[in-house]
């Protein structure tokens, strides 16, 4: 929860008070976001891959659920996320 009196963006959560830093390894953010879009289950059960190979299908992109699965990640970071990390 964040008790902001001004935008985040500006790193001061009160006025006056001292700006918070955010600074964080690159490798750090990354690791994180691939926690969250990765399955929580175990193997991936939770995941809903059937629901992402449907919707690849309906746009024209023949797979299947495992092979979907079976792609790797890749992080784009954009220059805002850099700025309030720091890195």
């Amino acid at each position: 929860m964040c008790l902001c009196a001004q935008p985040m963006s500006t790193g001061r959560h009160l006025s006056g008070a001292r700006p918070v830093s955010w600074k964080r390894a690159a490798q750090d953010v990354i690791d994180e976001v691939l926690d969250l879009v990765r399955a929580d289950g175990v193997g991936g059960e939770s995941f809903p891959w059937e629901e992402y190979a449907e919707a690849a299908r309906v746009r024209g992109i023949e797979l299947e659920p495992a092979e979907l699965k079976g792609l790797p990640y890749a992080v784009l970071i954009s220059d805002e996320v850099t700025k309030i990390f720091e890195f």
